[in-house]
């Protein structure tokens, strides 16, 4: 997929990408999904972690995550889901609290896809809970980054998604 530019096809053409759009990457994926529904997922996983960085990250985040994205050296994944909330961001329990330069997250994620495989992870928390939706926020965390990360395979995910749990117990984050 990585070959054939895939991953690029709705990325803009300054960080990498082949300047399609949304609608190019689902002709895309629904392509993949008539074949292996896995490997759309890998992709659409991606898409879903990259997107919140292409629209609401700083020039330096787009810079430094985009172009990797584009060309599949990294995969992402989008981490929003919780037991309880499901994918309803407004109910998030996941807390990002600041500490100084930098925030502390701690909550726990499920169904995260590409979960195992990412290296580029946009978490969801609640950083302002008085001001509901308006209150989530979400954070680029890198694998690797030093932290107390814990990850299940979880039971009943699809054999070809990559669906993790995280545990994100004090996760400090700038």
């Amino acid at each position: 997929m990585a070959q054939a530019d895939l991953f690029a096809v709705y990325l803009p053409e300054a960080y990498g990408g082949l300047g399609g759009g949304l609608l190019e990457q689902v002709l895309v994926i629904e392509q993949l999904s008539r074949i292996c529904g896995g490997t759309a997922l890998s992709l659409a996983g991606t898409g879903l972690g990259a997107l919140p960085i292409m629209l609401l990250g700083t020039a330096e985040q787009r810079e430094k995550y985009i172009p990797d994205l584009a060309s599949a050296k990294k995969l992402a994944a989008f981490s929003i889901t919780e037991s309880g909330a499901g994918s309803d961001a407004t109910a998030t329990k996941c807390t990002a609290k600041l500490d100084g330069e930098h925030y502390v997250l701690n909550g726990t994620k499920i169904f995260v896809s590409n979960g195992e495989v990412a290296e580029t992870y946009v978490v969801f928390a609640t950083t302002s809970p008085a001001r509901g939706a308006r209150g989530v926020s979400a954070f680029i965390v890198e694998k690797g980054t030093p932290v107390r990360l814990r990850q299940e395979r979880a039971q009943d995910g699809h054999p070809l998604e990559s669906d993790v749990r995280d545990r994100l117990p004090e996760l400090p984050h700038p």
